[in-house]
């Protein structure tokens, strides 16, 4: 009987109500995907600064190198001479170096080949990342035709590759400058990792300096123009170094001019406090759009009271207690709640991948659409109790209707 009362009354305003769990849905939907997108940022952040401790590349913005080194978002402005990766190698407290060699993109899409060593994949007994499939690089064996390639989930995945296929790399994204006698062959394909190492092939720095070895003379001026790395030169060295090494290289390279070392830490805190910024911007706009929103619900609310006085006043005076017109009210609140948290935690996911695409594009940062957090069941209960707040007032001016004043 009660629970047919609260459907009828919602019901008897269906455009009302529509429009209110419209826009609680969206002020819970921005809270959401927010919460989400910061926690996974934060998240991917911490993974990529517990392996390396710096980079190094040529003289450019710290916060380019990290990037481009630690989520593969671009090729740097300028290259390294292979000698800086081995000396860097050398210098005492120095546990790993990995050099990285930007390549091409693999023909007609827009997942990039990069080129490094085994030492990314392993360093001595510790393995960073398994192979589900095949094998890693192993010794470079000097071809001018072609090389092997290890792929990321996300690029296995999405082209259909598998161990023993085949493809070309290009210049550019959109298959220009193609090499067409230059092919890589997947010799494995990596454990999904759901970060930017999923999106990327990598094959050796030396099959980088072969592939543009036998290019045409106009391509090997573009490959200039583009800052390929060609025989002799890298783009970054990712490196991990105890405290000896970190006193070390800051020693070596912290006033040097013609390379920058960047503390992967740092910068990303740096870059971090700047994406805290743009989000407490945000977080503003979507606190106008939660008050906006909830003020809809308690105004909807407050109509709907005065407008049933009469049959509340009925009610009453066939018998209903004023606790189970309170409870219809909050009823009505809740299932409008109900609906717009079930409708945002839905469309949330549709959101994160979407917002997770733009983040790859700008950042190289792996957005994982079905990932939660408990930060998000706060967001929907405190919304619960925030609804249930605006519809107090409206639910106690029913309570206190008086059945004499409205049956006149």
């Amino acid at each position: 009987m009660l629970l047919r009362f609260v459907k009828n009354n919602l019901l008897a305003k269906p455009l009302r109500n529509v429009l209110v769990v419209i826009s609680c849905t969206v002020s819970i939907l921005l809270m959401l995907i927010m919460v989400n997108v910061s926690a996974q940022v934060n998240d991917q952040f911490g993974i990529s600064t517990e392996r390396y401790t710096y980079v190094l590349g040529g003289n450019c913005s710290e916060t380019d190198l990290v990037l481009d080194g630690l989520f593969f978002y671009d090729m740097p402005k300028k290259r390294l001479p292979f000698a800086q990766y081995e000396q860097i190698k050398g210098i005492d407290g120095v546990v790993a170096a990995v050099p990285i060699a930007m390549a091409d993109f693999i023909t007609g899409t827009t997942y990039r080949v990069i080129g490094t060593d085994d030492t990314f994949f392993a360093q001595g007994d510790q393995i960073l990342y398994k192979t589900a499939e095949g094998g890693y690089l192993g010794e470079w064996q000097h071809q001018t035709t072609g090389a092997d390639v290890v792929l990321g989930s996300a690029v296995a995945d999405s082209l259909h590759l598998g161990v023993g296929d085949v493809f070309t790399a290009s210049h550019s994204q959109d298959a220009e400058g193609e090499h067409a006698q230059f092919a890589y062959t997947v010799v494995g394909i990596l454990e999904r990792t759901n970060t930017a190492v999923d999106n990327v092939a990598y094959t050796h720095y030396q099959a980088v300096w072969a592939s543009h070895a036998e290019a045409p003379e106009e391509e090997e001026e573009e490959a200039e123009e583009e800052n390929h790395a060609e025989e002799g030169f890298i783009h970054l060295v990712l490196v991990a170094a105890n405290m000896t090494g970190m006193n070390n290289l800051m020693a070596a390279y912290d006033n040097a001019t013609a390379v920058t070392l960047a503390n992967t830490i740092d910068t990303l805190h740096d870059v971090f406090s700047l994406f805290g910024d743009a989000s407490q911007i945000v977080l503003a706009i979507i606190v106008i759009v939660i008050i906006m929103a909830f003020n809809m619900l308690f105004l909807a609310m407050f109509t709907s009271a005065g407008e049933r006085r009469r049959d509340v006043a009925i009610l009453r005076a066939l018998g209903s207690n004023r606790g189970k017109i309170l409870l219809t009210m909050l009823l009505e609140s809740a299932v409008i709640l109900t609906l717009s948290c079930l409708a945002a935690w839905l469309l949330s996911f549709a959101g994160l991948a979407i917002v997770g695409g733009t983040f790859t594009r700008m950042l190289g940062i792996v957005i994982i659409p079905t990932r939660l957090y408990v930060s998000e069941l706060y967001i929907i209960l405190g919304s619960y109790a925030v609804g249930l707040v605006a519809t107090l007032l409206p639910a106690l001016m029913v309570y206190n209707t008086e059945p004499n004043r409205y049956l006149r």
